[in-house]
């Protein structure tokens, strides 16, 4: 199969990508145009043309493609705008011509990562197909390397394969062999189940696998080789249908989950982590050995299941009698999760402990930080958090006496946040403890932060312990 490769300008690209959605009939001349957004690390953006939005194309997301939309064989004005981390927008392209043909179709892919070099730049990629009836027995295929991370695993190229579900790649063909920023010509084959699989080009070992998937009757697929921000597998396959609506993303069967660990429950000292799953016959299978308070560690490659139990006991003790034990936790393949132990484990007195899960978002913006609060400081109690941009000045003694309006003003033990998007800078984050009066007392006081684009980051507020007097943040960085 033949393969292509072609570069445009960023201009070229983007402008392309704004054409879409000027409507039409097929009574005219006329040329179709869809936009893919595989820029792993670059923010969404909306599209413009000949000086207004089009509603089409407007907050596209990484790993999303348009619908094709026909329009008239012309020349059209598009520009771009970038969706910045307070919701305002920045013009990337200026208004650009740019011309479409008649009776093909037009996919511009954005690729590359923001700050890359090199084929890894972002940077356009232009796909020119002519448009072809497919019969209700068949479907049209065209695959497209636009993976940085796959470039990464598999510099020298990829071959990806097309087979019967239950074929054994020893001696089959691989449907093409390619580089990051090629594609292939359209391939058409009898619609019905199958499976595709993606190794390096120079080895048989399987780094994507679809499992039996169903490729439908009449349909023209575009299957784009994206980044994955998940576990496991560094590709996905977003496959474009021509109709937004009807897209999907196909990941690889056999993905993983990950645990992160964080110690943040005070009075338990070192302890290590069990796990058990009737659905996975494990019985308290120790999956962290001994982790100390206010430390964090990563449990990777965990089978999915339904029914996980897991129990955090002092180091050494067992899962026996635990003072943390949660059961029924799901562990869904392809994802992380943070895994927090939380609370406090008195001398005297009834402990407050839990186990508190949430599912991590990991990739990165280049343009804006994301940042997510977890409330594991139970004698704190109800606490209101203040991020404000260290520039601002804002000082503990305002915050104290109410003249500034809390970020998260009712911020609850056990409670885990959604990732707030700020713009790249310093920042200071205090947690304060609400006074009658409307007054506050700050409890947590971390000043001039320095939070660059692309950092994702979660604070994990935990109450004093280990020797220290004070409460404190965890800070955890992917």
């Amino acid at each position: 199969m033949k393969v292509w490769k072609r570069w445009t300008s960023a201009g070229v690209m983007l402008s392309a990508a704004l054409v879409a959605g000027c409507g039409g009939d097929s009574s005219f001349s006329s040329a179709d145009l869809r936009v893919v957004h595989a820029s792993g690390n670059a923010p969404a953006v909306n599209i413009n043309v000949n000086g207004g939005p089009l509603a089409a194309a407007q907050q596209l997301n990484y790993s999303e493609a348009s619908s094709i939309v026909r329009v008239r064989d012309a020349t059209y004005s598009v520009s771009v705008d970038g969706i910045l981390a307070d919701g305002s927008v920045s013009e990337v392209l200026a208004p650009t011509n740019i011309l479409l043909n008649k009776d093909q179709i037009t996919t511009v892919v954005a690729m590359g990562n923001v700050g890359g070099a090199g084929d890894q730049e972002f940077a356009p990629l232009l796909v020119e197909t002519m448009r072809e009836k497919v019969a209700s027995d068949s479907t049209r295929v065209q695959v497209v390397h636009a993976s940085v991370k796959a470039d990464d695993a598999a510099p020298a190229g990829v071959s990806v394969y097309v087979t019967a579900p239950e074929a054994d790649l020893l001696g089959a063909t691989p449907l093409t062999t390619f580089n990051l920023r090629e594609f292939t010509d359209p391939q058409t084959v009898f619609a019905g189940d199958y499976r595709i699989r993606i190794t390096p080009a120079d080895s048989d070992a399987v780094v994507f696998d679809s499992g039996t998937i169903t490729l439908p009757g009449g349909a023209d697929l575009l299957i784009v080789a994206v980044d994955s921000f998940s576990p496991g597998s560094p590709v996905k396959l977003l496959v474009s249908t021509g109709d937004a609506d009807t897209d999907f993303v196909i990941a690889d069967e056999n993905m993983p989950a990950e645990v992160r660990v964080v110690h943040a429950a005070s009075g338990v000292g070192p302890a290590e982590v069990f796990a058990s799953s009737v659905e996975l016959a494990l019985d308290n299978a120790e999956i962290v050995g001994s982790i100390g308070f206010r430390s964090e560690t990563s449990v990777p490659d965990l089978d999915p299941a339904t029914d996980y139990v897991v129990r955090v006991n002092a180091d050494g003790a067992g899962a026996v009698g635990a003072p943390i034990e949660v059961s029924d936790i799901e562990l869904k393949s392809g994802s992380y999760y943070t895994a927090i132990a939380a609370g406090d484990l008195p001398g005297v007195g009834d402990p407050d402990l839990a186990l508190l899960l949430g599912e991590d978002d990991r990739r990165p913006v280049a343009t804006e930080v994301r940042l997510r609060a977890i409330h594991a400081a139970s004698l704190a109690g109800t606490v209101a958090v203040f991020v404000t941009p260290t520039a601002d000045a804002v000082t503990v003694e305002s915050i104290e006496v109410g003249d500034r309006d809390p970020t998260l003003p009712a911020f609850e033990y056990q409670e885990i946040t959604s990732y707030l998007r700020l713009a790249p800078a310093n920042y200071d984050v205090r947690v304060a403890v609400p006074q009658p009066g409307d007054n506050y007392s700050v409890a947590i006081d971390l000043a001039n932060v320095a939070l660059a684009g692309g950092d994702v980051v979660t604070l994990v507020a935990s109450n004093p312990g280990g020797g220290d007097p004070d409460f404190d943040f965890v800070i955890v960085n992917d």
